[in-house]
């Protein structure tokens, strides 16, 4: 018996405020066969299309979106999320659409089918982005954007991360 999974991967160089440079070897968005009686590990699929996908999250419905870690994407300070639809025979992926996150280095994603959103966290802008989902994959609008913090306690760096709560009623998003 085997278990699939995807992992994410930095394809390009990341540049942190410190100076430091880790350099992105992967390949991509890697789909994983993990068979159970041996342990082995073999790589079934690569999907290079998309850069530096370092976050990845599916849907129960044969959907995945990928953060693309990015300061600049298509001119902007951006990073990017991507959606792809997973066959359900090969497991491979087929990229819907990629779309800018409007903040930098977008580090997590989710999705909330309830509500119809996928939400991003942009770490070095410190914003979260919030995408309309129609029905598999975002469209393409600006995202909705905004920064923790506020006027009784601001932010000297913002960095931003969330999740949704257990109940699945709330995001929140603390201060790294």
């Amino acid at each position: 018996m085997e278990t699939f999974f995807y992992v994410g991967t930095y394809t390009q160089p990341i540049h942190f405020g410190t100076g430091e440079v880790l350099l992105g070897k992967g390949g991509g968005i890697y789909c994983i066969a993990l068979d159970h009686d041996t342990g082995a590990a073999r790589v079934v699929h690569v999907n290079p299309s998309v850069p530096n996908p370092s976050f990845l999250c599916c849907s129960g419905q044969g959907f995945l979106w990928a953060v693309s870690e990015l300061k600049e994407y298509e001119g902007m300070a951006s990073g990017a999320v991507s959606s792809f639809r997973i066959d359900r025979d090969s497991l491979a992926l087929e990229r819907i659409n990629t779309v800018p996150t409007m903040g930098e280095d977008p580090c997590y994603v989710s999705v909330a089918p309830e509500s119809g959103l996928l939400f991003a966290a942009n770490y070095s802008s410190g914003s979260l982005s919030v995408f309309p989902v129609n029905g598999d994959y975002p469209v393409r609008v600006r995202p909705g954007c905004g920064t923790p913090g506020g006027p009784s306690r601001p932010l000297r760096r913002p960095r931003a991360w969330y999740g949704p709560d257990h109940g699945l009623r709330f995001r929140h998003g603390p201060n790294l």
